[in-house]
């Protein structure tokens, strides 16, 4: 009995202590009025960098309603770094493939995490701008609940 107790306690700890957070930054935006992203409706989110030698990688989180018709999404995303050097970039991201949808769904909800980059590496340190925007060729992109941003350190090194 005593043995088991302290193999729990052990696992307990290692579980506890030993997976260490990997996630710089997490934000999600739940903005969308019906669950529609209007063309030009923009989304910003403000990560502090404090580490200029970490490879991270560049997630999107996308929250959508079951029957997102689509089996992409276009987006623009703007990073602006502290200096306010600015650089726009186009990302095309499967949502879809075949009869299904590559996000997790559970009832109605599916929840949807694409790598955007890997390996990506911020050049300075301080409060760097993401600003999104969908590059869709619908007006409203319909049945969209959140959209967010995910860095996490990639141990690459």
């Amino acid at each position: 009995m005593a043995i088991r107790t302290i193999y729990i306690v052990l696992f307990s700890t290692i579980l506890f202590f030993g997976c260490g957070d990997d996630q710089i930054f997490k934000q999600n935006l739940k903005d969308f009025a019906n669950y529609q992203w209007e063309k030009g409706q923009t989304l910003t989110f403000a990560p502090k960098i404090e580490d200029t030698t970490q490879a991270c990688n560049l997630i999107l989180a996308f929250r959508h309603v079951h029957g997102y018709q689509f089996a992409n999404l276009r987006l623009g995303i703007l990073q602006k770094a502290p200096s306010g050097a600015e650089t726009l970039k186009s990302y095309n991201v499967m949502v879809a493939e075949g009869d299904g949808y590559l996000s997790e769904c559970s009832g109605d909800y599916c929840d949807l995490e694409a790598i955007l980059e890997t390996n990506f590496r911020f050049h300075e340190i301080g409060d760097y701008t993401f600003t999104l925007q969908h590059e869709m060729p619908v007006e409203k992109l319909p049945n969209v609940m959140e959209v967010g941003i995910i860095i996490e350190k990639n141990d690459v090194d």
